[in-house]
């Protein structure tokens, strides 16, 4: 996408691409910037370079690379993409939905942008457009985030059973999720399946141990503690 330029500008690029994918982005946002001293109008650059930044939370920074890839290249789906994810994260959901409406306009089965065009819809608040991007994530490509993703928002929704299946479909198609274990916790506590809800949070309290995801170990120990209190409550008052 960045045309025919400098080789020691595809050079750099295609090192910073590698750290990228090995989870170097700090480093990998010096390569791309020395990319761009040598090809400054490379839009293929400049979206690596705004990701990577997006990535390690340099926001006002990604957000200035990923415009300027967009009025070089206007129909640049990913740079599109990328910058309303920047934006959604900048705290700037309206200019960030408008961009990542035009990115699924330009490339509408890419999966990832639609995911993320559901998520900050959802975040405005606009469930019922969020859930049809999250249904249509699922078709592009069911994975677990998907399916995860699409749960969430019908549980916010009241709609529990039909969530319930979304938390199982996620875990069966990843069973070391451990958001979908805490999510089909919540759903099954709020149907009143407290026990359901209690081995599902002990499922989860194992996973979450395993992979040193202290955040969510803690929230399903509270889950569970607070689970276990109402049943023993209950039996208390049979």
């Amino acid at each position: 996408m960045g045309g025919v330029g400098q080789p020691g500008g595809d050079a750099h690029r295609g090192l910073g691409d590698a750290l990228t994918n090995a989870g170097r982005e700090a480093e990998a946002v010096n390569v791309y910037q020395a990319a761009l001293a040598l090809r400054p109008d490379d839009p293929l650059t400049l979206n690596n370079l705004g990701a990577a930044l997006t990535t390690i939370s340099r926001l006002p920074q990604a957000i200035a690379h990923l415009q300027k890839a967009v009025r070089l290249k206007p129909d640049y789906a990913e740079a599109r993409g990328n910058l309303g994810n920047a934006l959604v994260r900048s705290g700037n959901l309206p200019e960030g939905i408008v961009e990542l409406q035009r990115a699924v306009t330009l490339e509408p089965d890419d999966g990832w942008t639609v995911s993320h065009l559901g998520i900050a819809l959802a975040q405005a608040g606009r469930l019922t457009e969020a859930i049809q991007q999250f249904r249509r994530a699922v078709q592009i490509s069911p994975s677990a985030y998907a399916h995860n993703n699409l749960g969430a928002a019908i549980m916010k929704t009241d709609r529990l059973p039909e969530a319930i299946d979304e938390f199982q479909a996620a875990i069966r198609l990843d069973p070391d999720f451990v958001q979908a274990y805490a999510n089909l916790a919540h759903a099954l506590k709020l149907c009143n399946r407290s026990q359901e809800a209690i081995v599902t949070a002990e499922k989860g309290i194992e996973k979450a141990r395993s992979t040193g995801d202290i955040a969510l170990t803690g929230q399903l120990e509270d889950l569970r503690t607070q689970l276990q209190a109402e049943l023993r409550s209950e039996n208390n008052v049979r």
